[in-house]
């Protein structure tokens, strides 16, 4: 579950916790870890309770019909178009710093490397994806520690204690994009298998746990070095306090890593043009290959925009959309008949709230 959910997300973090405050954007995390956890062991249980193997899209059709099904794709296909545009973003970042000095050209030439990489390696498919996804997970976590111990030694308290009321709505968007990842839990019960599935609940609070506090120790190391100097993609900020040898060692690694997680998005959004609405695999891996670039055409590059987006609006839909089906299955016959968990009525309510006024920070930020 850390390696599924930690990602690119994490490198917008402490730009805003720097704008709106430390301890505003720790408040925000510490809400939104909550928020997630509970909605994580809501869809856990839609995965325990739910016989045979689905995604959010067939949980979505079993319980609220096929009238919502096709409005929970489109969220589905949307936010991993926006999380391939944010990734072609500060994938760009790490390229352009990484061999700018040697070959020059703008940014915009070294973002669009990214998705003409992932247009050839995506036609071998799952198959490839499946042995990229390994890698990834280790180099996302290995950059996220590089970056973070590498800035800890010249951090300093007084960066912490900057507070602006004006930004305080800034952290959402970007800390929901960074905590989602509801997607990775019917593989963990996969992973588990029959007989250890019950053990799900406990997995999912203790990796919640660990993210929450991984990141902000992260965030309390690149804002507590770089202070009011923090950049969008948090590395680029460093570069003048560690040097240039840190600089390029974090654009080898970060450019590895964000190409690697385009191509798996690329591929799960062929996967769902192809699987669930029968589009030919040609035209479904072009689609899946063009998207962010077409975005990307369109004037959307601002990394800080995008996730906020991303995160706010398509993440909270998603939510809204798993709070639904588990209170659906909650008050259907299949908990009347087994023992299901039941997470009071409030609390469904406050979560609820909490991403509907998310989404509309998110719209009306636009």
């Amino acid at each position: 579950m850390i390696g599924g959910i930690v990602g690119v997300g994490v490198f917008g973090m402490p730009y805003a916790f720097s704008r709106s405050g430390f301890a505003t954007g720790l408040l925000t995390l510490a809400l939104l870890a909550l928020a997630m956890l509970a909605l994580n062991l809501m869809y856990a249980e839609l995965v325990l309770q739910t016989p045979g193997k689905h995604r959010l899209g067939g949980y979505v059709r079993t319980y609220l019909g096929e009238r919502f099904a096709l409005p929970a794709s489109v969220v589905m296909m949307a936010s991993l178009a926006g999380a391939m545009l944010a990734f072609m973003v500060v994938g760009g970042k790490f390229l352009s710093t990484l061999l700018s000095p040697a070959l020059g050209g703008p940014e915009a030439a070294y973002a669009f490397a990214i998705p003409l990489f992932s247009l050839f390696a995506s036609r071998r498919g799952v198959k490839l994806a499946s042995k990229v996804e390994t890698v990834v997970v280790g180099a996302t976590l290995f950059l996220f520690a590089f970056i973070a111990l590498s800035a800890l030694p010249h951090a300093s308290v007084g960066n912490l204690a900057t507070n602006d009321p004006a930004r305080a709505l800034l952290p959402f968007g970007i800390v929901l994009f960074a905590l989602t990842g509801a997607g990775i839990i019917p593989e963990m019960r996969d992973v588990l298998g029959a007989r250890h599935q019950r053990l799900l609940p406990r997995a999912i609070v203790r990796a919640s746990l660990v993210i929450a506090l991984l990141y902000a120790a992260f965030c309390a190391s690149v804002v507590g070095a770089t202070g009011s100097a923090t950049t969008e993609a948090a590395f680029d900020g460093l570069i003048p306090l560690l040097g240039r040898s840190f600089g390029l060692i974090a654009a080898l690694l970060g450019s590895l890593t964000v190409t690697s997680i385009f191509l798996t998005h690329s591929v799960q959004l062929q996967q769902l043009l192809h699987v669930d609405h029968g589009m030919r695999r040609a035209h479904a891996w072009l689609v899946a290959s063009l998207a962010a670039p077409a975005l990307y055409l369109s004037g959307a590059r601002d990394f800080i925009s995008i996730i906020s987006f991303v995160g706010s609006v398509l993440g909270g839909a998603i939510a809204l959309l798993i709070l639904a089906t588990y209170e659906t299955m909650r008050r259907g016959t299949r908990c009347r008949e087994r023992r299901c968990l039941e997470v009071p009525v409030g609390v469904s309510w406050g979560i609820a709230v909490v991403f509907i006024i998310g989404i509309a920070i998110g719209i009306i930020s636009l």
